[in-house]
């Protein structure tokens, strides 16, 4: 538990059918203490040039949660219909100064989908902590993902990001089990 997190994947963007994916997020306050939570949403506009950031206070009660259903549109006041694209996005979830509790944790979640009328498709979103990301500071790690996919019907998509303030170069191989037998490396 932690009173800090980044949330990535939050978006809200026209998909390949005509149809929006979006992003629910929801915060949830597990004390008996009030909050006050600076969110800032980060995201860039697609077509439009930069990072654009948005940061307000949020208030939660003891014990208090908070969902926001297509969280970009709500958090940004777009229209329904708004056809631009909010992507390369993430919430940063941190206390307020003049939060009761900073030290408290937060239980953060999101999922990112595409609404339709028998149902939904799409991703649970998992918060991190910034002391959970690679950088210069930290050992070189090795992540392993199993069952990932890519074929006509479905697809995998994995986003990899910098913690604040850090630059570098990440390598990646991926290896395809061929025949239950062997594994082949496919580079990106």
């Amino acid at each position: 538990p932690s009173p800090t997190y980044r949330l990535p994947g939050i978006v809200r963007v026209l998909g390949g059918n005509g149809t929006y994916w979006v992003s629910d997020v929801a915060l949830l306050n597990p004390t008996s203490s009030p909050r006050k939570i600076n969110v800032t949403f980060s995201y860039v506009k697609l077509g439009t040039p930069g990072r654009w950031e948005r940061t307000l206070p949020f208030s939660l009660p003891p014990y208090g949660m908070a969902v926001a259903t297509d969280f970009v549109r709500s958090w940004l006041g777009l229209a329904a219909d708004d056809p631009d694209g909010y992507a390369s996005s993430y919430v940063d979830f941190a206390p307020a100064a003049d939060d009761p509790a900073p030290t408290a944790p937060l239980v953060v979640t999101g999922k990112t989908y595409t609404p339709s009328g028998k149902g939904s498709i799409g991703l649970q979103l998992d918060p991190y902590v910034l002391q959970d990301g690679i950088n210069a500071q930290g050992s070189r790690k090795k992540l392993v993902l199993s069952g990932l996919e890519a074929s006509a019907k479905a697809r995998t998509n994995i986003a990899l990001f910098l913690t604040p303030g850090s630059t570098g170069n990440v390598q990646v191989d991926v290896r395809v089990l061929e025949d239950r037998i062997r594994s082949a490396p496919r580079f990106l």
